[in-house]
């Protein structure tokens, strides 16, 4: 019965490891299919006759933010210290110089905007200027009450300059914004961050009901949910942002509770359906169906939904927005002119023709769609992009042309888009036909070429799906944070094999016309009406267009090449060579833009890692192979002992010691070897987890040194793996294979799940008869283990160990650490921590009580437990 018993055990170990291995594999499968690039959408004038007069909202341009260029560089925070030296904690409030500054500003904004038609802005503001009087929020801090009236004066004289110039103002905020008394009244009254309680939302409703009492000219509130924490709330201000609305129930309770509010006071809720994949409304922003379901049962006059034009980010080459051809609510359409995903539109990047084929075809197909909120300021991270503040500092030509086009084709899509851009051109550059000529000419054709320039074309024409999440086109170069991770470049390299040669070929085309558009733009430059300092900023737009593109084909022909050897063997494009040429481009591409506010360099910091891993590739191939030999001889030597039949203890076999003293060293070296020689997170949890089996198994089974040493096989097994793969063309080859093969990822999986639990089973099945307290050890051995993770987890963050091994290893692209962070942005559960400590105390629990059980048992015998 017994060895029936136990041969059900291994056949269940085996099946459960290949159903492990089918779920791995098919979680990290990388889904890539064919997608219409949004360039190819074709429209054609639309009936206007039930167009009435569009909303056409913008920002409020650089109003408010710190035009500090000692900032620069310092991070990818969202907030750009926006207001940061007007508005203060401590009376009087505000500074009073800042305040003039800031006006002067907006004014100057806001008669841009009349000019070209806007008539409404939106502009940060909630938390800082209601004081929840009904609940008594801050009875306990009048320092806040204060304040609070001070912002509201200074926020109605906002209200009443943009009156002047015939704008209305929109108030905009996140959702959930949060302040510390407020924060402590909700835990207070039990409530807590629960946003899917009532209650929670009728005291933020009592907030918006103070909001539109102070505020009567305010034409409304807008509502973001899918952005918010660290890097859009300023540090050291009483107030900031958390990511909590992610579920159906909550957004329905906001929604309703605000819009019987607005009503009220005959406002607008305008609700950003931005959710960027986070949580279950997380696919609203993109699929049609999740729309229609968060939004079911939400009806009011009151409510518009402001959606980006595209499905996804302001990336090129997305199909538009589905969602904005569904729905009963009232629509405005998201635009941006600044393009922060295409290098700021410091150089010509005309996307203003394609916005205008956009815009007909949501209105052809919505009757809902009443105008656009087209961005000038607005998107990113101010910090790493050119020093560029609008009709005031730096190159902001090249967005004012999408601004001002876009601008006149939502007052009229039918508008002649070469009419609108030859008249900017000609108030912008002058009525010189030679250079309207080459103006026009360059703009018209900008975007596709920057597009070609800053993305990986075969990637970013195709829809990609890893991870449980759509990867996006800009993924080779997302801001200025150029690629560098296996999991983006050796799909990259998978979508350009085919056609290696002729992408290779384009790469050239597209660097030449690059510097064709400069040499253009020189013949004409000083027959424009420029200032000279613009004129001279200009000049040097089209240089750094050109090396900027000169720099990324390089680092494009330079993986391409390295994958190509990885995945064939073959050299024939020489990835040495490219190697060398790449490291020249991009350190010429450092010395001119280093620190440069105006045109910044890149962030290479990844292909950095890349390249350190290709340069030790050589010696650790080396290491790899001469650790196979030894590795296998001590799996020999290990196979030897255990053929002797005498209970041999550790304290009696120094060779059993060495064994497990050389095992412990031997993992922390191969993970050294794993991480390419710079993986202390790595290296240290290895150290940790293998140090506390190891202490363990010498605590309670030294009797049984060679049946502990077996189990010790499966471990070596994996690392001998890992040394193949080192041995034969690098660690990087590991990765490769692992991100593109699907077996290999299997038999890797199928592998792992056997060597973690086919261990303790086969400890369980050698010693079941010999020692009373095997489930009690092991049951100890697996708390310990889920113990330590915890620790290290509690003890450094959790993001920051994720991101830290992600560093290590670079298996996930940079990018997601500078947004919300890996942790938020793959929806990998915080708690995580808490039920790694919870489970290991309970398994360190059932197995101190197994032991115990077991001594007192083997007590009334005589005997003592498995030492």
């Amino acid at each position: 019965m017994a060895k029936a018993i136990n041969i059900l055990l291994i056949l269940a170990l085996f099946v459960v490891a290949i159903l492990f291995g089918v779920a791995f594999n098919s979680f990290l499968k990388v889904k890539i299919s064919s997608a219409q690039p949004a360039a190819q959408e074709k429209s054609k004038p639309v009936d206007l006759s039930r167009y009435e007069k569009p909303l056409i909202m913008g920002d409020t341009g650089i109003a408010g933010f710190v035009q500090d260029p000692s900032l620069w560089f310092s991070d990818y925070s969202h907030h750009g210290f926006r207001f940061a030296r007007l508005f203060r904690k401590d009376p009087p409030y505000y500074n009073l110089e800042e305040w003039e500054r800031f006006k002067d500003d907006l004014r100057r904004h806001l008669n841009q905007l009349r000019k070209y038609g806007f008539n409404a802005v939106e502009m940060p503001g909630y938390i800082e200027l209601v004081d929840f009087a009904e609940y008594g929020v801050y009875e306990k801090q009048p320092q806040y009450l204060e304040r609070h009236r001070i912002f509201r004066q200074l926020f109605s004289e906002v209200i009443s300059i943009a009156e002047s110039y015939g704008i209305k103002v929109i108030f905009t905020t996140d959702m959930v914004v949060l302040s510390q008394p407020l924060v402590d009244y909700l835990k207070e009254k039990g409530i807590g961050l629960d946003v899917e309680n009532p209650e929670f939302w009728k005291i933020y409703g009592a907030g918006l009901n103070e909001l539109f009492t102070h505020f009567p000219k305010l034409y409304g509130l807008m509502i973001r949910i899918g952005e918010a924490g660290r890097i859009y709330s300023q540090q050291g201000w009483d107030y900031w942002s958390e990511l909590l609305v992610k579920t159906k129930p909550s957004v329905k309770k906001m929604l309703s509770i605000f819009l019987q509010i607005a009503e009220k006071h005959n406002r607008k809720i305008i609700f950003r359906s931005w959710a960027v994949g986070i949580g279950e409304v997380g696919k609203m922003h993109t699929v049609p169906q999740a729309y229609l379901e968060v939004l079911e049962g939400i009806e009011s006059k009151n409510l518009i939904v402001s959606t980006k034009y595209n499905r996804g980010d302001f990336w090129t080459n997305l199909p538009l927005n589905p969602t904005l051809f569904v729905g009963k609510e009232k629509r405005i359409v998201e635009f941006q002119t600044r393009r922060e995903f295409e290098a700021f539109t410091i150089f010509p990047n005309y996307v203003a023709p394609h916005y205008q084929h956009a815009y007909r075809l949501f209105l052809e197909k919505n009757q809902n769609i009443m105008g656009a909120w087209i961005w000038s300021h607005s998107g990113g991270p101010l910090f790493q992009g050119p020093y560029m503040f609008y009709l005031k500092e730096g190159l902001w030509q090249w967005m004012d042309a999408n601004l001002y086009a876009t601008a006149k084709i939502v007052q009229n899509p039918n508008a002649d888009m070469e009419k609108i851009t030859r008249e900017w051109i000609g108030f912008t550059f002058g009525r010189n036909p030679q250079v309207v000529k080459e103006i026009y000419d360059i703009l018209i054709e900008s975007h596709e070429l920057t597009a070609a320039l800053l993305s990986f074309l075969p990637f970013s024409q195709k829809q990609a799906y890893a991870l449980g999440q759509e990867v996006p086109p800009v993924a080779f170069c997302y801001w200025n944070v150029v690629a560098g991770s296996s999991s983006i470049l050796s799909n990259l390299y998978l979508l350009a094999k085919e056609d290696l040669e002729v992408f290779l070929q384009k790469e050239k085309e597209n660097v030449q016309k690059a510097a064709t558009f400069r040499r253009r733009f020189e013949a004409v430059k000083d027959k424009t009406i420029l200032p000279e300092k613009t004129k001279d900023l200009a000049v040097q737009s089209f240089a750094y267009m050109e090396n900027l593109g000169e720099t990324l084909s390089a680092y494009r022909k330079f993986f391409l090449s390295y994958y190509h050897w990885l995945d064939t063997g073959d050299d024939r494009y020489s990835w040495q060579n490219n190697l060398v040429e790449f490291e020249a481009k991009v350190n010429e591409h450092r010395q001119k833009y280093f620190k440069n506010i105006y045109f910044p360099s890149y962030n290479f910091e990844e292909p950095g890692w890349l390249i350190d891993t290709v340069q030790k590739a050589k010696a650790l191939r080396q290491v790899g192979f001469w650790v196979i030999f030894p590795l296998l001889s001590l799996l020999l030597l290990i196979l030897a002992f255990v053929k002797e039949k005498s209970a041999t203890t550790f304290m009696n076999n120094p060779k059993a010691i060495f064994l497990l003293f050389g095992f412990w060293i031997y993992a922390l070296f191969v993970a050294l070897i794993g991480t390419f020689w710079r993986g202390p997170a790595v290296v240290g949890l290895v150290a940790a987890l293998s140090a506390g089996y190891l202490i363990i198994m010498y605590m309670f089974l030294r009797r049984y040194a060679l049946s502990v040493l077996v189990i010790l096989q499966p471990g070596l097994f994996l690392a001998t793996l890992v040394a193949l793969f080192l041995s034969y063309r690098g660690p990087q080859y590991f990765w490769f294979k692992f991100w593109t093969d699907p077996t290999m990822r299997f038999i890797y999986a199928f592998s792992f799940f056997i060597a973690i639990f086919g261990s303790p089973l086969y400890l369980h099945l050698r010693l079941q008869d010999k020692v009373r307290g095997l489930g009690g050890v092991l049951l100890l051995t697996t708390g310990l283990a889920l113990l330590t993770v915890a620790a290290i987890f509690w003890g450094f963050g959790f993001e920051e160990v994720i991101t830290q091994i992600n560093k290590e290893l670079v298996v996930l692209p940079y990018f997601l650490t500078l947004i919300h962070g890996i942790v938020s942005h793959l929806n990998i559960p915080p708690a995580i921590p808490q039920w790694l400590a919870y489970a290991g105390m309970v398994l360190l629990l059932l197995g101190a009580l197994r032991l115990r059980w077991a001594s007192g048992h083997l007590a009334k015998q005589g005997r003592s437990v498995t030492p």
